[in-house]
């Protein structure tokens, strides 16, 4: 028996994805926990999500380029498994799959996908969340970007709309708004201006993972664009309204996450048919 090296890439939903077939995988061949590598680029970002699975042993950034295999197996099938990647035993990348349409079940379909992995929270973790309870009561965490691929999504989902849309669901819902993952200035700082009465909060501040994994479990709801950390909003059953654009396939926001989710907790919207009345209702309906 031997411990696997793993290589994976960066993002949290990347590592998600991965490791729902990860478990499965080694215990099928026999091997002990695998050590997971994660191809690093300019922003660390999965490290600490990894290392909370009891069935990895060891996670590392590593740093190696993007070349050829790292972009193929963003965009297209056929590395979901491969053996001996930059000298590592194994990379395992769904996500050329998942881009073509094809579920996590029907990727690698010999092996279990576990959509619920157990996690190694801190002992301090409820703490935490009791914490995010009694400052802020009842709340939503809204999580918008406006960098990367997200840049484009702003043409038909603008910050003046995402402002107007989470003002709209403060008042349909009642709840506090925390805004996490916003660009420190501008946009966060408009949508806290244009309240003006401390229904939202700026909490764009880099926080520890777990931390913002507390904030998350903690919540009522959650609201904005696709991305690793909503993704694990899904996975801890919490009802996710999360915007998507025809830069995926159109199965891909379905098939990237738990099928009895869909449409019970969690609900993909695409911002080409953006609207806003539509979004509350949604969000509202997922919270019900």
């Amino acid at each position: 028996m031997k411990s696997p090296s793993i290589l994976i890439v960066p993002g949290v939903g990347d590592a998600y994805w991965a490791l729902t077939k990860i478990e499965s995988f080694i215990h099928k061949n026999g091997f002990l926990k695998p050590h997971i590598k994660i191809w690093n680029l300019s922003v660390p970002r999965s490290k600490e999500y990894i290392q909370m699975h009891d069935f990895i042993a060891t996670a590392e950034y590593v740093d190696i380029s993007k070349d050829d295999i790292f972009h193929r197996s963003y965009m297209t099938p056929g590395y979901d498994l491969v053996e001996n990647v930059h000298g590592y035993d194994f990379f395992i990348c769904p996500n050329g799959s998942l881009r073509h349409g094809y579920s996590l079940q029907q990727i690698l379909p010999d092996l279990d996908t576990n959509w619920y992995p157990s996690l190694r929270m801190s002992s301090n973790t409820d703490d935490l969340e009791d914490s995010f309870r009694e400052r802020h009561g009842d709340y939503i965490v809204a999580r918008f970007s406006n960098i990367g691929m997200w840049r484009e999504w702003e043409k038909h989902l603008p910050g003046s709309e995402i402002c107007d849309l989470l003002l709209s669901l403060q008042e349909e819902i009642g709840y506090k708004i925390l805004l996490a993952g916003f660009q420190p200035g501008s946009l966060a700082d408009e949508i806290v201006k244009r309240d003006g009465e401390g229904r939202i909060t700026n909490m764009t501040e880099k926080v520890p993972f777990r931390e913002h994994l507390a904030l998350i479990k903690a919540a009522k709801g959650l609201i904005g664009y696709a991305s690793g950390n909503l993704i694990l909003s899904v996975s801890f059953h919490k009802p996710t309204l999360l915007f998507w654009s025809d830069y995926f396939h159109k199965n891909f926001a379905e098939n990237c996450v738990p099928p009895e989710s869909v449409a019970d907790w969690y609900f993909p919207l695409r911002v080409e048919e953006y609207n806003q009345e539509d979004s509350v209702a949604t969000l509202k309906y997922l919270m019900s």
